[in-house]
């Protein structure tokens, strides 16, 4: 596969597409996938780290389209801190399954209580949907 630059929309399939953030690294490869679901109404997941440029290619590739949604599949620093700026830009709302602690495995909630897994690498702690998704 060629690699992709950030900011270049890609068509994955009739009504899906991608566009990869500009944040390279050992566990984003070439940046974080965020993906436009539709056509006129568009749902954006994981709109990225906040970024002005990948904010920009966001915008550009829905000039013309409603971003009607914003999903957030988790509270990591590459995958959710965009979506309130996102959101603000649009009025769309964000949809995640919950606040950046929402579905800790018990065994992982008793072990950042009792200070031996501190799970802060990488979480977007701030992060709140406008909706919780069960």
């Amino acid at each position: 596969m060629e690699r992709l630059e950030p900011g270049t929309v890609q068509e994955i399939a009739p009504g899906l597409r991608g566009i990869i953030a500009p944040n390279p690294g050992p566990m984003t490869h070439w940046g974080t996938n965020t993906f436009l679901v539709g056509e006129s109404e568009v749902g954006v997941i994981d709109p990225g780290p906040e970024s002005a440029a990948h904010l920009d290619a966001i915008l550009a590739a829905t000039r013309g389209s409603t971003i009607t949604h914003i999903l957030v599949t988790h509270a990591h620093l590459d995958h959710s801190p965009l979506a309130r700026t996102l959101a603000r830009r649009t009025g769309a709302p964000i949809l995640a399954f919950g606040a950046a602690e929402a579905g800790r495995r018990p065994v992982m909630a008793q072990l950042v209580a009792e200070g031996v897994a501190g799970g802060g690498e990488g979480v977007d702690t701030g992060f709140r949907p406008d909706i919780a998704l069960g």
